[in-house]
């Protein structure tokens, strides 16, 4: 459902269950900020998660009258994408669904727990960030990787930006500014899993915010322009790794080429389980069975909706100093090799058994969950039963992987001043 101002509104019906899962997201993340508006995104998810309106000003009384109703909330925001949840027992939907519509028309920070979140929001840097033994060579690759991205800002700019905040008013204002600039009703999206006893109620509570107007805000476009670097190989020393001395933490990325969300997401999750999906794994056999330099291999991959260049496709493996010249080369060439019948196989039989088992769960919360990503950034509702059809589908049809295009950045990070990395062009 869509009202005229761009909303969207979609409720699950979950008849197994008498909880709700009330969802609501926004197409604004970190990757929005500018440089005096660094954190904003992260403060914003703190103060409204109190759920603090005009109708609600008080952040203590709100979260007690959740609580006492027995509610589980929680928020979270990301590059591209900031969410707030909630789940319940449907019959207290009036008083949930009615705070959240009063915050998103009518929200007014209680300035009186302002100090407290930006306290909790330092102390969540620190603890992330600043005081991991990564910190700075993650740092430094971020500086290569994302130059002149705000990516490539760490977490000590956030800090200085957010630590005298509930004293600035001229911060104070550019937030108020921020939130009217992106959280618009265009940009935002709310998924309800619940009972059918309650949809009908549930979207009539939800009818003020056919109201809601910020026509002039809800731009998803980043004040940051991306380029990507030539590609890289290189050691980056970090004197922190507490790591045994002939041991190499090794970062690996790969840009992908962008050929559209659903089907990439696709590609990437089959490339994920040809290269390291169990010990039958492409790379794991490879370094780990036949070579016996290396123990575990991880994939990992981001889609970016917003910017397709920042999309990634990142292998992290452990090896020591003396195998790294063997290792790089090996990821390459393993990496290059076409897909072989023996492996479309195989790769089909994985999937099958997932798929057999794929049936979409019938918690309220975790129905929500699974539907809240595809409906925000692809305007369609996908169950994970479809995911794997679709991936299905490819093998079926023999579509070729992702082609891992130019550039390749390979960063190897060990506590050895003279360590060498192989070229990665």
């Amino acid at each position: 459902m869509a009202s005229e101002n761009g909303l969207r509104v979609h409720y699950a019906q979950c008849d197994e269950s008498e909880l709700m899962s009330f969802h609501v997201l926004f197409k604004v993340g970190q990757d929005s900020e500018t440089p005096d508006e660094f954190e904003f995104c992260h403060l914003l998810e703190h103060l409204q998660a109190q759920l603090t309106s005009l109708r609600y000003p008080n952040a203590q009384d709100n979260i007690a009258r959740l609580e006492g109703l027995g509610v589980s909330s929680n928020a979270y925001c990301s590059n591209t994408q900031t969410c707030y949840h909630s789940t319940f027992v449907a019959e207290h939907v009036d008083t949930v669904v009615d705070m959240y519509v009063n915050m998103l028309l009518h929200f007014r920070p209680d300035h009186s727990v302002l100090e407290q979140e930006v306290n909790s929001v330092l102390r969540e840097l620190e603890e992330n960030f600043v005081n991991d033994i990564y910190h700075e060579a993650d740092q430094e690759i971020n500086e290569l990787v994302y130059k002149n991205h705000r990516r490539a800002h760490g977490p000590l700019a956030s800090i200085a930006n957010v630590g005298d905040f509930h004293k600035d008013k001229g911060k104070q204002d550019r937030l108020k500014a921020f939130r009217a600039r992106h959280y618009a009703p265009q940009n935002c999206c709310i998924v309800i899993a619940g009972p059918r006893s309650a949809k009908r109620k549930t979207l009539g509570l939800l009818a003020p915010l056919a109201q809601w107007s910020n026509l002039d805000g809800g731009s998803q476009t980043s004040p940051w322009k991306y380029t990507a670097p030539p590609p890289m190989a290189m050691h980056v020393h970090n004197s922190k790794l507490q790591v045994d001395s002939v041991r190499v933490e090794f970062h690996w990325l790969l840009r992908v080429v962008y050929q559209g969300n659903g089907e990439l997401r696709s590609k990437c999750s089959l490339l994920y389980r040809l290269l390291a999906g169990g010990l039958g794994g492409r790379l794991i056999r490879k370094l780990r069975s036949e070579l016996g330099i290396v123990y575990a291999v991880h994939v990992t991959y981001y889609m970016d909706k917003v910017n397709p260049d920042l999309s990634s496709f990142g292998i992290e493996l452990t090896c020591s100093h003396k195998d790294v010249r063997t290792v790089v080369p090996e990821l390459l060439k393993t990496m290059a090799k076409p897909v072989s019948e023996a492996e479309w196989r195989r790769l089909e039989t994985l999937v099958k058994s997932s798929y057999e088992g794929s049936r979409v769960p019938k918690h309220p919360e975790i129905v929500a969950e699974n539907l809240t990503t595809p409906f925000l950034w692809e305007d369609k509702i996908e169950t994970v039963r479809s995911r794997y059809e679709r991936q299905l589908d490819l093998i079926r049809r023999r579509v070729p992987m992702i082609k891992l295009g130019k550039p390749t950045y390979i960063f190897a990070v060990s506590n050895n001043k003279k360590l060498r990395v192989p070229n990665a062009v």
